[in-house]
């Protein structure tokens, strides 16, 4: 589809930023898992930014931090898709099923984690007279890893696509001319926060390797025989 000329809005915010407001799915899946809470920073930026193209007065803060909520996670996401779909049906683009991207992940994230919750039921209950779960138990094991796995790859492929719609929207209102924005100093801070807690990380798992010591350099107890 041939996106038309707006006819809402008129002017975009994106000469505000010198059309400098794109990012690309590298930057926005990648940084995540080498930026520490960039999934948070990514959803503030582009959470004021879509509020602004709207001009909606939503408190941009307070949503950022209803991420941290799990239940209300799921609503606050889905407005931002939502939103997005707003701005794209303003130039005639077509439409994405906001909530698909949205609600897919999500479902499959919760039948992982009550299959989960199931097993561990019937372990606890088994336990009581046996020392492992019975073989019929992983069965259901099995199945609610997989739909974890699943559902964290839905995450990332739906983040992409969602970022991907917002980008197809500023090509269109800016007649092709917006860009890659720059980076801010928050995500450089990010990227650096994300960078120490590894480095972090592989020095205490590399502390609790020496504590224990390698098994053959171990001596082993002399027997002392009992009277």
């Amino acid at each position: 589809m041939v996106p038309r000329k707006p006819t809402v809005a008129t002017r975009t915010i994106a000469a505000d930023y010198d059309y400098r407001i794109k990012r690309n799915g590298f930057r926005t899946i990648g940084l995540s898992w080498i930026a520490f809470g960039y999934e948070l920073y990514w959803f503030h930026v582009i959470r004021e930014l879509v509020s602004r193209e709207l001009g909606a007065k939503d408190r941009v803060g307070l949503q950022t931090l209803g991420l941290c909520v799990p239940v209300l996670q799921v609503f606050i996401v889905f407005w931002l898709a939502r939103d997005i779909n707003r701005l794209r049906e303003r130039v005639g683009l077509k439409p994405f099923n906001a909530a698909l991207y949205v609600l897919l992940p999500y479902l499959t994230l919760a039948v992982g984690l009550v299959l989960l919750v199931i097993f561990m039921a019937i372990a606890l209950m088994w336990g009581t007279t046996h020392p492992d779960p019975p073989w019929w138990a992983f069965i259901i094991l099995f199945p609610g890893m997989l739909m974890l796995l699943v559902s964290s790859i839905l995450f990332y492929v739906y983040w992409g696509l969602l970022n991907a719609r917002l980008n197809e929207y500023w090509d269109a209102v800016t007649d092709h001319r917006a860009q890659e924005a720059e980076f801010r100093g928050g995500e450089y801070i990010l990227i650096a926060l994300g960078i120490i807690w590894f480095a972090f990380s592989m020095l205490i798992g590399a502390l609790s390797d020496s504590d224990y010591g390698h098994p053959d350099d171990r001596t082993p107890a002399p027997y002392v025989e009992s009277d």
